[in-house]
């Protein structure tokens, strides 16, 4: 079995270095002491393709799939922990989530935005008394004429004060596991 990176995996690796020395090496301990997310990476690494490189290319991806969007973490933790945080909750929480289990109008609506950095997505599991264990999940969602009520209460939702939508988790069937 060959565990190496592909030529146009290593150039990626190259390609997004670059862009961690520039644009978030010189900001990097001022967000640290601050407590700012730079938002204007959004839209620039969406530019780029970075957003979306293990999505499909029919929501605006590159379909390159997970390996791609390892290096791309790894180079972004690199360069910042706190900033490559919430490109992780994007990425690999938020949109994730919506192109797994998003209907075709929400894929529509949140993926190719999020994708391209227009939208900031944001993920709500941990919970008071619960903290990060899905069976624990005291949050509801009740489906409604209108859709779901979602009743109950987050924390830690990463991402928040700048999101402008947020994937949460909630029980449909309390005392059935989901």
């Amino acid at each position: 079995m060959e565990f190496a990176f592909t030529p146009e995996q290593v150039e990626f690796r190259r390609s997004v270095a670059a862009f961690c020395e520039k644009e978030i090496l010189p900001i990097a301990a001022r967000c640290d002491a601050s407590g700012e997310f730079p938002l204007h990476l959004f839209p620039l690494m969406g530019k780029l393709g970075y957003l979306g490189v293990k999505f499909p290319p029919e929501y605006g991806g590159a379909g390159e799939g997970n390996v791609t969007y390892a290096i791309l973490a790894e180079e972004l933790g690199r360069a910042s922990a706190g900033i490559a945080l919430g490109f992780y909750v994007h990425v690999a929480l938020a949109l994730t989530a919506v192109a797994a289990f998003g209907t075709p109008a929400q894929k529509t609506r949140y993926l190719r935005p999020g994708i391209a950095g227009e939208k900031i997505g944001a993920w709500g599991f941990a919970e008071p008394g619960a903290g990060s264990d899905p069976g624990s999940v005291t949050c509801r969602a009740e489906k409604t004429a209108a859709g779901y009520r979602i009743t109950g209460t987050k924390m830690f939702t990463t991402n928040s004060p700048f999101a402008d939508f947020v994937v949460l988790t909630a029980s449909t069937a309390p005392g059935q596991g989901v």
